[in-house]
């Protein structure tokens, strides 16, 4: 395995350019240029301002939303062969025996 060349800022930001250019995709310039495409699309995202700069030791402080529970409906299942259908427990039983009738 050989190693990988170090690249400051300014080369790394004139590889994206170019490879933007080209009109290559990002694996094609990759290959092309003998680059890894790891480091590739971290330096493009890290320039692009998308990624996050953190050490081991900080945490990002997160702060949830209040949620709306929704209310769970009961169901009834009924399995035949490959088909499931779901039918509210409150349904009319007249609906659901015209249903069946239908459906056989």
């Amino acid at each position: 395995m050989t190693k990988q060349k170090r690249r400051s800022k300014a080369e790394w930001q004139h590889l994206i350019k170019q490879q933007a250019r080209s009109g290559l995709n990002g694996v094609a310039f990759c290959e092309q240029h003998g680059l890894s495409r790891k480091s590739f699309y971290r330096h493009r995202k890290i320039l692009a301002g998308k990624a996050v700069d953190m050490q081991p030791d900080q945490f990002i402080k997160v702060q949830s939303k209040s949620t709306q529970v929704m209310p769970v409906q009961p169901v009834a299942v009924l399995h035949y062969r490959n088909s499931r259908l779901q039918i509210p427990v409150g349904c009319e039983p007249v609906w659901l025996a015209e249903l069946i009738k239908a459906l056989t």
